[in-house]
């Protein structure tokens, strides 16, 4: 197994030295896989998330991770603390997908991925992971009430792409 070491330095923007710096493994995970957030000026650590798995995206109140297994079941946590505030199973949709794209609003998260060689995009409620709504095509936007769904008629010769939004 190959292990790539990390390094995380908070540089100080006027003068561009480092102010802190920490060596490890994986930095922004604990030794057991858990998230961590550190405060930008010190380099401490702040919270370690209540879940295990890796960051993938967040919009400054939420953390979105996945786990590390291949079922990716999602949870969110709490920006501010770290707290799990809810896990939903895998959604389906492989991660190795060009299509893959994620997005987070106050209340919405759209994750995109593929089902079978087709794109999808599943959205939850912030609020307790609630599956909104699974949706063929690629993910364009994501709003606090709507999700903009760009989809194509499988047509080999026409290049023909509609866009669908939906009120959720």
């Amino acid at each position: 197994m190959t292990r790539y070491i990390a390094l995380l330095r908070g540089i100080n923007v006027g003068g561009g030295e480092p102010k802190w710096s920490i060596r490890n493994a994986d930095s922004w995970l604990t030794e057991d896989g858990h998230p961590q957030v550190f405060d930008l000026a010190t380099g401490r650590t702040v919270w370690r998330g209540d879940a295990k798995g890796v960051p993938i995206d967040g919009d400054g109140r939420t953390l979105l991770i996945r786990d590390h297994t291949d079922e990716e079941s999602l949870s969110l946590l709490d920006f501010a603390t770290g707290r799990l505030l809810w896990t939903a199973p895998d959604p389906g949709l492989k991660g190795t997908s060009a299509s893959r794209r994620i997005a987070i609003t106050g209340r919405l998260i759209a994750v995109s991925g593929a089902v079978g060689t087709r794109p999808h995009v599943l959205v939850y409620r912030v609020e307790d992971g609630r599956k909104l709504g699974l949706f063929p095509g690629w993910l364009h936007g994501l709003g606090e009430d709507w999700a903009a769904i760009g989809h194509s008629p499988y047509r080999p010769t026409v290049n023909d792409l509609q866009f669908d939004f939906i009120r959720l």
